[in-house]
């Protein structure tokens, strides 16, 4: 189309727009158009041709079909009747790509340094998961150990062969909002806890680990013949993943306020915080032990988080 290319350089330059690119033919055809034609650019997102759009500002939406909800209404009506129709590709930036690329760049090390702590399962890939979400976006970051083990059984759909860096930082950043395979279960306590707040993984919220691989649990490891030796070095990876990644990893979420740390040992919670503040002092940070925890935390202070967040990013 002719003057295609220079509009969307217009629309782009403006910064107030965020352009998805959408497509009767989902929202991979659409992302495959725009990098054959090398406008990848221009978009923060790609996705499926939409049968139903919500707009906070109903005159500005097309009369074809309006579902008026009450504003403290509409997440939950997002949530009840729509989220899980949608589809979704978010495109993270290279800044994101290049992180993950990184990471990538040096798992052979990893695996090669705390052999012994990943799952012999050899039909079970091992992808690096520094972030779960969408860090652009994020207001609030949850932080916890390690991915699960589980995360790559083989029905959770993950590629049996390993992922060039773009692709896996755009599933990544796509997490929670796929439709194809649902998050991880391990997430759906924590959601409980975030919606006390009006936060939710698919919106506003993304997840770290201060290891980006996979290690078996410690109560697994605490049953082998070596078990003191595995749960040090158990120890040393969570403790040199922090150190390699967690900086960088809180610099790419460049609207974080909030950060909820989530490790039952305090000293190391503590240590973690400390990371934290020296990537960004301006954070407000808060330690748990468990969901449990967190979820009575948000209860106490769900008027004071509303406040902090701000109204651009508080769902409730």
């Amino acid at each position: 189309m002719v003057g295609a290319r220079e509009t969307l350089a217009r629309l782009k330059a403006n910064k107030i727009y965020q352009l998805q690119l959408w497509s009767k033919g989902g929202a991979a055809f659409a992302r495959e158009m725009a990098e054959k034609w090398e406008l990848t650019q221009y978009f923060e997102s790609y996705g499926s041709k939409p049968d139903v759009a919500i707009d906070d500002l109903p005159e500005d939406a097309s009369p074809i079909c309006r579902l008026d909800v009450p504003f403290n209404d509409a997440a939950q009506a997002v949530e009840d009747f729509v989220a899980e129709s949608v589809e979704t590709v978010l495109q993270p930036t290279q800044k994101v790509a290049n992180l993950v690329a990184a990471i990538q760049a040096e798992q052979v090390e990893i695996e090669q340094l705390y052999g012994g702590l990943f799952c012999k399962d050899t039909n079970t890939p091992l992808h690096p998961v520094p972030f779960f979400g969408n860090l652009d976006s994020a207001a609030i970051v949850t932080i916890a150990l390690n991915p699960s083990t589980t995360e790559f059984k083989p029905w959770r759909k993950w590629p049996r062969t390993p992922i060039e860096a773009n692709e896996l930082a755009r599933r990544l950043s796509s997490y929670f909002k796929s439709v194809d395979s649902a998050p991880h279960p391990w997430f759906s306590d924590y959601q409980e806890a975030l919606g006390i707040i009006g936060a939710n993984y698919k919106i506003n919220v993304a997840h770290l680990d201060l290891s980006p691989l996979p290690l078996l649990w410690p109560t697994t490891l605490k049953k082998q013949i070596n078990s003191a030796v595995l749960l040090g070095r158990y120890n040393a990876a969570l403790r040199a993943g922090r150190e390699r990644w967690l900086k960088d990893l809180i610099d790419c979420a460049v609207k974080l306020k909030v950060v909820m740390i989530f490790d039952p040992f305090a000293d190391r919670a503590q240590e973690t915080k400390a990371m934290c503040i020296q990537a960004n002092p301006e954070l407000c940070i808060e330690i748990f032990d468990g969901p449990d925890q967190a979820k009575l935390w948000c209860w106490e202070h769900r008027e004071s988080s509303k406040q902090l967040l701000g109204a651009k990013v508080f769902l409730g």
